[in-house]
């Protein structure tokens, strides 16, 4: 997705929400993101038990290497101020032979279409 990509997508529910890439000043979204994920949530997405996520972690999310991963967030647009609703990317492995894939959906917007 080019960084200046932004898509407007409507959900089955009819709630809308943007798609766009995730950039560097996401970093305090992408944080309060996680820090609102229940603890289940955050274990299926990052396989260890957090409550948050560390300075350094949080700089890896959001300085993606395009040449070698995507990342995008999804946006509400049901309150006043933007909030991460859901994180997706995917990075090659070292060898460029297979890639990881990591999606986040907020609690609340779980089962309504969002991660497909």
């Amino acid at each position: 997705m080019d960084p200046t990509d932004i898509q407007v997508v409507r959900l089955p529910d009819g709630s809308r929400v943007t798609i766009r890439a995730i950039r560097d000043d996401d970093a305090p979204m992408l944080q309060a993101f996680v820090r609102r994920l229940s603890a289940r949530s955050r274990y299926f997405r990052f396989f260890v038990a957090l409550a948050e996520l560390s300075a350094a972690e949080l700089k890896r999310l959001v300085d993606v290497d395009c040449g070698r991963a995507m990342a995008v967030v999804a946006l509400s647009e049901r309150s006043e101020c933007s909030a991460i609703i859901a994180e997706a990317r995917c990075v090659l492995d070292d060898d460029s032979s297979s890639a990881e894939l990591a999606i986040a959906v907020a609690d609340e917007f779980q089962r309504r279409g969002l991660g497909t």
